[in-house]
Parts: C-alpha cells; structure tokens; sequence
C-alpha cells in the first residue's frame, strides 16, 4: 500500500497545460483530477440515480496514467498520436503496482470512464473536459493564448462531451459565452 502511494504521489509533479488563475505556474494532474471531483459533488444533486461514490472514484484516477504517460494538450494533434498506446502501457503499470484487490477495481473503473457509456462515466468525462474552461476563465485565457487555440478549436474539442445533456450543454455555454464577452479566445 505505501509503496503503490508512493509511486501515484507522483501525480502531483504531471504538470497539465492549463494555468492555475494567478497565471504563475501550470496546474498539475492532482490539482485537476481533484477538481473535477468537487464538479462531480457539486452537479450530484442534479443527478440523484447516479452512484456518486463510483464517479468520485472515477474524477480521481482517471488521469493517473499520466504519471508514466505524461499530459498531452487536447489541441495538440500531432502529440496525441499513439496517446491511447502510451496510456495502456502506462495503466498496466500503474495496475501492476496496485495493493492485492485493488486491480479490477481500479481497471473496472478505468474500463467505465474511458468508454464513456453509463451515465456516471458521461458526467465525469463532461466534468473532465469543463474543468479546463473553467480554469481559462479564471486565468485569463493563458493556455488557450499560449496554444494560440481560437473558439472554434474549443468547440470541436468540447462540445461532443456534453451536447447529450441539458444542464451539462448550458454550463459550456455559459463558459464559452462568458470567453467570448472577455475576448479570452480568438
């Protein structure tokens, strides 16, 4: 168990490329994964059926590959060539490591999230992809000026993980709204 903590401690050093709101530093995999998991506390009462537990689960680990596979930039096309190779490999490490019972657990929800297809998968994976808007709003756009990412890049990458559902669709058009009103993206 300690040694499995010690190997995900190294969640927090995955450093993403969406800028924390002071814009002096990059958010890193932990800081995000825990906050898609207070969106995940915060829509659950929208959503009473859901298993808020399993999806808090899911917001927690669901990027812990990166710690062997490393954070690529949704935008970046030429990057995520092979991403879903180099994440395998990288979950079969981190599920080799895991304590005795953990394993199918951890594969299970991982298995869950990345298909995409109950509905608890669907809200963190939404959650997942509103985190960063909401992160650019409050640094001033920097990831986006920095990718040099225009409204319509935002759109394309986005709009897939929440159209299926009317709240979830509503909080990307407020953000998005909100973007364009601050001229956050070209």
């Amino acid at each position: 168990t300690i040694s499995f903590l010690r190997e995900v401690a190294k969640h927090h050093l995955v450093l993403r490329h969406i800028w924390c709101p002071d814009r002096q530093r990059r958010e890193s995999d932990s800081e995000h994964a825990w906050h898609v998991a207070l969106f995940v506390m915060m829509l659950a009462k929208d959503y009473p059926s859901l298993d808020v537990g399993r999806m808090l689960k899911m917001a927690l680990i669901h990027d812990v590959a990166e710690i062997h596979a490393g954070d690529v930039p949704v935008f970046d096309k030429k990057a995520r060539e092979g991403k879903k190779e180099r994440e395998a490999v990288a979950w079969e490490k981190v599920f080799a490591r895991l304590p005795d019972g953990l394993g199918g657990e951890w594969r299970s929800l991982v298995e869950e999230y990345e298909a995409k297809e109950t509905p608890e998968a669907k809200l963190v994976n939404a959650c997942d992809k509103l985190q960063p808007l909401l992160m650019n709003l409050e640094s001033e756009g920097e990831s986006w000026k920095r990718l040099k990412v225009s409204f319509g890049d935002v759109r394309d990458v986005k709009i897939r993980h929440v159209e299926h559902d009317g709240l979830l669709l509503r909080l990307y058009e407020k953000m998005m709204e909100e973007a364009k009103e601050r001229q956050l993206l070209r």
